[in-house]
């Protein structure tokens, strides 16, 4: 696929994920931003809050003349684990110095919450002014739910290509409105959003999928095609994204020739079953067995509380004695208090997911 030409890098800062406490949220939400905006993320790059470390992410982001857009994610903070400007600086080789616009910012927020009683004095401590001291030569942009300015610099740029390099606060709420009301209006004007389209394909085998997908690739080099099995619906998701809408309808007409999506099977259970989760059409289901064409034979005994799963070759199941059965048979829990757990194994064990 021709990769557009306005790509974007999310620097995410932050031991806590790292650390896995805390999720990501940022990096994922701004990406579909950056896909809708037409500036698609090329890379996010998660980094400790090391000054080295970020200033590394950073310089790396700047240096690849194919990215436009950089955004630096948290670490601006009052604490001394903040460490995202003093790391800005050194990437950019900038000074350190107060801001008169961040200043004011600080200010007015402190004023704020003086009068609404939350803070005993309205003058500007030394943590408060930590976020006023940011790289020499930013844009500073209003933060309207938080404390920690927006900011916004320049990067030198070949054949007049506008590159920016965007600096947001950590704080979930706090980017999400600084970036819909200041940077996307200001500096994501111009991009082309992609074209995507899915198909979805109930209960497929993944690798099954390996020759169609080929042929599309060596069709259409101009579109992105991808599988995604969606374990929680257990359907197969195609998706096709390309920059024109045509070949992208192209691609997927030749993925339906290639390969047809079968008709819609509404979700049933076996009379008694209860869990309304086992994907079981009437006339699939025989003596407790669920016919999956195309299915790995399953061959252990499994005990779940009280409900027996058993083995395929001539067991007894809710009391019917079975002969032999074909190897595209997997069992069927049918008793009320079905654990969907076992289930959704079952059908992982089926699909090879």
């Amino acid at each position: 696929m021709v990769e557009s030409p306005v790509g974007t890098v999310i620097v995410a800062v932050g031991d806590e994920i790292l650390g896995g406490f805390t999720l990501d949220t940022n990096s994922h939400w701004l990406a579909g931003q950056l896909r809708d905006a037409g500036y698609p993320c090329v890379r996010i790059e998660v980094v400790a809050d090391r000054t080295p470390t970020i200033a590394a992410a950073v310089g790396r982001a700047v240096a690849d003349p194919t990215v436009m857009r950089v955004l630096v994610c948290g670490g601006l903070g009052p604490t001394p684990d903040d460490r995202t400007l003093e790391a800005l600086a050194d990437a950019l080789g900038r000074p350190l110095e107060v801001h008169p616009d961040a200043e004011a910012h600080v200010q007015r927020v402190i004023d704020r919450l003086h009068a609404a009683g939350w803070i005993e004095s309205d003058r500007m401590t030394e943590p408060n002014r930590k976020m006023t001291v940011v790289p020499r030569g930013a844009t500073v942009l209003t933060n309207r739910s938080g404390m920690a300015p927006g900011l916004a610099y320049p990067l030198s740029a070949e054949a007049g290509a506008d590159r920016w390099l965007l600096v947001l606060p950590g704080v979930p709420r706090e980017l999400k409105r600084l970036f819909s009301e200041e940077m996307l209006p200001a500096f994501f004007r111009d991009g082309a959003a992609p074209t995507v389209a899915e198909l979805r394909y109930r209960y497929a085998v993944e690798a099954e999928f390996f020759e169609p997908m080929r042929r599309l690739e060596e069709e259409f080099p101009d579109v992105a095609i991808g599988s995604y099995p969606q374990t929680e619906t257990r359907e197969l998701v195609i998706r096709v994204r390309g920059t024109d809408p045509r070949r992208v309808e192209a691609a997927l007409d030749r993925m339906r020739e290639l390969r047809p999506p079968p008709p819609d099977v509404p979700y049933a259970c076996r009379p008694g079953a209860g869990t309304g989760r086992c994907p079981v059409r009437p006339r699939d289901v025989s003596a407790g067995l669920l016919h999956v064409p195309g299915a790995r034979p399953l061959g252990a005994v499994h005990d779940v509380e009280r409900h027996r799963l058993s083995l395929l070759e001539g067991v007894e199941v809710d009391g019917a004695e079975l002969g032999a059965v074909e190897e595209d048979l997997v069992p069927v829990i049918g008793t009320d208090e079905a654990e969907p757990a076992v289930v959704d194994d079952l059908l992982d064990a089926a699909f090879g997911h």
